[in-house]
């Protein structure tokens, strides 16, 4: 009978631990990546560096404002298309959202 509740006692313990490590599977994949992804992609955006915060924010998809920032980011790599002449680049960026900002103007222009 004791050799019963004991395997008993170690099943619940292993259940227990599965559980817990289920638990920090699920935080880490759901909140401690992303924010970090967040964080790296807000560091690229404020260094200019758009590319890699389109790479990042676009991965993010629904976590925090990621679609608004992933607008401001092709928005502004558009503009830096323009800047260096890479017009047809600056072009597909700026169709997508013709109506962000002054999207329009810059498609005209």
């Amino acid at each position: 009978m004791k050799a019963v509740l004991s395997k008993i006692k170690i099943g619940g313990i292993v259940a227990a631990c599965l559980l817990v490590c289920a638990l920090v599977f699920i935080l880490i994949y759901s909140f401690i990546i992303p924010s970090y992804h967040y964080s790296k992609a807000t560091d690229y955006y404020n260094d200019s560096d758009f590319e890699n915060a389109v790479i990042l924010f676009n991965k993010l998809e629904d976590f925090k404002d990621s679609k608004t920032k992933l607008k401001e980011c092709k928005y502004h790599l558009a503009k830096q298309h323009i800047e260096n002449e890479e017009y047809a680049e600056a072009l597909k960026i700026l169709k997508i959202w013709p109506d962000y900002k002054d999207s329009e103007e810059l498609i005209l222009t």
